[in-house]
């Protein structure tokens, strides 16, 4: 729980740390009704501040209960067993008849255990990638949209991720790392922030003799994120404040924490609305944000933030 000090409140408005964007009559009242609408933008920065300091002090607080640990078979993110698939049945017949032919071609292919285990399938569909914790993954495909799956087929930007880094893995040695890929499940996976509930998409493990990093990696539209201020683009250094909180005794040495964010958003799309306008690329790039649109996206993963 919070407990304020009223005393406390009109300090933080007379510290000035902070910028307000208003109109000048907003701030500088003419007449004795214009001193409401001076009030509430009072009220609204106090909120966000109040709303700020709350999740950097329970951000502290769970900080200090994580831990490192090896990953082990009965992970949240491994205890499920199986896929279910849900194929939606269309009412006009013609289409039904044609949905019926597909499900009649997963049947068999389901049979297939171990191809199932060695190649993707366009049917599902499904992808192979050795360096993923299990095999296979359901992906996206926009003409299998009716294919629905339990957990969830990775969406349009997962599975470019996916397959851009499994592409660049086979033609690439990445400096002799052994590099292993997992899906991080939400309400399952590992959770950042208790009061957002950010879930990143995926757990990448690069490895190189004693010395470990670790990425959690999340490919989303950063539109919607607003600018750079969002606690799931702040991550990037939250993390390295989590992992020098955590204590490691083990061998081999203490694992890197990075964090990173694939825009699906295109960065001429972005760049005049997000944040105050006109952001360079470098600037997101520095932020941990790197567009997916970049042929050499996976190769700057490797170079600049593994």
């Amino acid at each position: 729980n919070l407990r304020l000090c009223k005393d406390g409140l009109p300090e933080i408005i007379r510290n000035h740390n902070y910028k307000v964007y208003a109109f000048p009559e907003q701030v500088c009242p003419q007449r004795y009704l214009d001193l409401n609408n001076l009030e509430e933008i009072i009220l609204v920065m106090l909120r966000s501040y109040i709303d700020k300091f709350y999740t950097y002090k329970l951000r502290r607080a769970e900080t200090k209960q994580m831990q490192f640990s090896f990953m082990v078979k009965e992970d949240d993110n491994l205890t499920y067993d199986q896929y279910t698939l849900k194929i939606e049945i269309p009412k006009d017949k013609k289409e039904r008849q044609k949905r019926k032919q597909e499900i009649e071609k997963i049947k068999k292919l389901l049979k297939q255990v171990d191809e199932l285990y060695q190649k993707d399938f366009d049917e599902i569909p499904t992808l192979h990638f050795d360096r993923h914790l299990y095999t296979p993954l359901v992906v996206y495909d926009k003409h299998k949209e009716f294919v629905k799956s339990e957990p969830g087929k990775l969406n349009d930007g997962e599975t470019r991720f996916i397959k851009g880094l499994r592409d660049y893995l086979k033609k690439s040695k990445v400096n002799d790392r052994e590099v292993f890929l997992l899906r991080n499940l939400s309400r399952r996976g590992i959770k950042f922030f208790q009061t957002s509930g950010f879930y990143p998409d995926f757990i990448m493990w690069a490895r190189k003799n004693k010395e470990q990093t670790v990425v959690f990696i999340d490919p989303k539209g950063i539109r919607n994120l607003g600018n750079f201020n969002d606690e799931k683009i702040q991550l990037h250094k939250t993390i390295k404040e989590i992992e020098d909180e955590i204590k490691f005794d083990k061998e081999p040495s203490k694992p890197r924490l990075e964090s990173l964010i694939l825009s699906v958003s295109n960065y001429d799309d972005i760049k005049k609305t997000f944040g105050e306008g006109n952001i360079q690329k470098h600037e997101f790039e520095e932020r941990h944000i790197l567009f997916m649109e970049d042929k050499n996206l996976i190769d700057k993963i490797f170079k600049n933030i593994v």
